[in-house]
């Protein structure tokens, strides 16, 4: 995270697969899944973070 003003900047990177080998297959593997999940994901994680940082 950086500073910049009065606001910050974030960079929050990862990788993802729609399915692990040796896991239980998901019921419909495809990319629009895989997007909304992860982008879910990031939202929360980074609505929690703002959160923390303006208490």
């Amino acid at each position: 995270m950086k500073a910049e003003g009065d606001k910050s900047i974030v960079t929050w990177m990862a990788g993802c697969y729609r399915g692990y080998p040796d896991n239980d297959p998901l019921e419909n593997p495809n990319d629009a899944t895989a997007i909304s999940a992860i982008t879910g994901l990031y939202k929360a994680g980074l609505d929690n973070l703002k959160a923390e940082m303006e208490k």
